[in-house]
């Protein structure tokens, strides 16, 4: 007569064998393994989930703000003004070529401010783009950045080439060359504003 084995009962968490049914319920209060697995479950329902490169692309400011709209106006405004000033400067260029030669030795020439004046009239059509539906485009505000650069870089020589008496920057042209630097750093800094925000 084959001898009868009798069923064992394992613990689900430790795997620990036990005779009866009860005997494992008995075990479970006291069974490490179980207790870890729980500290673990509970833990991670606790800890917030740490933010996922979409969540935050999702909160980062958009271009559809009201904010990013208005700085787009604002910033189309100051490259009117801008584009007035280098056609202004454009015409005194020429015209102290035409009338006093001399005195117009070593200042920036009429060619000089008419290639700048087309440069913002270029970067001036490229913002209108956004303009019309009040949407940034990055690759548009990238390229602005970029030849605004290069603009200011020349603006900023160009000036203080016209104040410059001997080799040296005369006081008034220092004044000058403080405004136009802040207004070019205050514009640049609009333009890194909105293209942060563009998607």
């Amino acid at each position: 007569m084959a001898k009868i084995t009798p069923k064992r009962y394992e613990c689900d968490y430790c795997e620990k064998p036990f005779k009866t049914p009860q005997a494992v319920r008995g075990h479970l209060r006291h069974c490490t393994y179980r207790r870890l697995r729980q500290q673990t479950a509970t833990q991670s329902e606790a800890e917030p989930a740490t933010p996922t490169i979409t969540d935050r692309e999702s909160r980062r400011p958009g271009p559809d703000s009201q904010d990013m709209k208005l700085l787009l106006l604002d910033t189309q405004e100051e490259f009117t003004r801008l584009k007035s000033d280098a056609g202004d400067h454009t015409f005194w260029a020429e015209f102290m070529f035409r009338t006093d030669r001399t005195h117009a030795e070593g200042r920036t020439t009429h060619e000089e401010w008419v290639r700048i004046y087309q440069d913002l009239g270029d970067i001036q059509r490229d913002l209108d783009q956004m303009i019309g539906p009040l949407r940034l485009d990055r690759s548009i505000l990238f390229n602005t950045y970029h030849r605004m650069l290069a603009v200011q870089s020349a603006w900023l020589e160009y000036r203080a080439r016209d104040f410059t008496r001997g080799g040296v920057v005369t006081p008034e042209g220092e004044d000058v060359l403080r405004v136009e630097q802040a207004r070019f750093a205050a514009l640049m800094l609009n333009i890194k504003r909105m293209l942060v925000a563009a998607r």
